[in-house]
């Protein structure tokens, strides 16, 4: 396994995992986003394993290590298109080639909604102006959610995910921005989610309410509910979930194989 890490600006921590081979120049990549609720971030069990699982696959994979409390939006957002730039136009290696038509992002949770965010903000004209920001950079093939903050109501979601993104902003426009079931448009890639029934961090409702706003929008999703499962399961082992109830981790851990066959029937 091969591994880098990167300090894009000097300060935005950019990780990279992939297995080197002869035979295989051209790569597609991902960049991992681990969750946290924008307080913190998993960045080994949402993070660095899920680098390893796409780079066993033959992706080149990056984790992105993106702001938390006491930073809030757009910051995380900003962190991220300047890790797209990077790997669609500076990355350089003399051991493996990114094909720049195939790259994917996969967020966990809070990191899911940050993933689905900046899909959803292309639609928004404004905020790219604002911030000066090239719609080209932001488009990505596919999309994968786990356990994904989508809707902005504390009835269903983790209350501090956005407490935490929306500090001291009352900017009804930002709080709009961020509830992503309002934006989410027909010009959005492909999207892998799954979530679990027995989540009471981020409600179930988070994905079934992206997955009908996807169905009215055109957008193709493919959506898993595994009906055992707390949040934050990760890939759903044993190693990520040490004491975690064998039957639960059993049947969440399909999502990986789950993904694959989505990956190679898609793409």
């Amino acid at each position: 396994m091969n591994n880098k890490t990167f300090y894009l600006d000097g300060k935005i921590q950019l990780d990279c995992y992939f297995i080197g081979s002869q035979f295989v120049k051209e790569r597609k990549a991902i960049i991992v986003m681990p969750g946290g609720g924008y307080e913190f971030l998993a960045d080994d069990r949402e993070g660095e394993s899920y680098a390893f699982y796409f780079a066993s696959l033959g992706f080149v994979a990056f984790v992105l290590h993106y702001s938390v409390a006491p930073s809030t939006f757009p910051t995380q957002l900003l962190e991220l298109y300047r890790a797209l730039k990077f790997v669609k136009n500076e990355f350089v290696d003399l051991d493996v080639q990114i094909d720049i038509n195939n790259i994917f992002l996969i967020g966990s949770s809070a990191g899911g909604h940050l993933a689905l965010n900046s899909q959803t903000i292309i639609d928004d004209k404004k905020f790219l102006e604002k911030y000066q920001l090239d719609e080209n950079v932001l488009k990505i093939r596919g999309l994968i959610l786990c356990y994904p903050v989508v809707v902005n109501d504390s009835n269903i979601c983790h209350g501090g995910t956005f407490i935490n993104l929306l500090k001291n902003i009352n900017d009804p426009y930002v709080h709009d921005l961020v509830s992503l079931d309002c934006h989410i448009h027909k010009d959005m890639p492909p999207i892998f989610c799954f979530t679990t029934y027995e989540d009471d961090l981020i409600e179930i409702e988070n994905s079934l309410i992206l997955a009908q706003r996807c169905k009215e929008r055109g957008v193709n999703i493919e959506l898993h509910i595994f009906a055992k499962g707390a949040h934050g399961l990760a890939l759903g082992d044993q190693f990520n979930n040490p004491g975690t109830d064998e039957k639960v981790v059993n049947v969440v851990s399909k999502w990986p194989e789950l993904v694959k066959n989505w990956l190679n029937n898609n793409f």
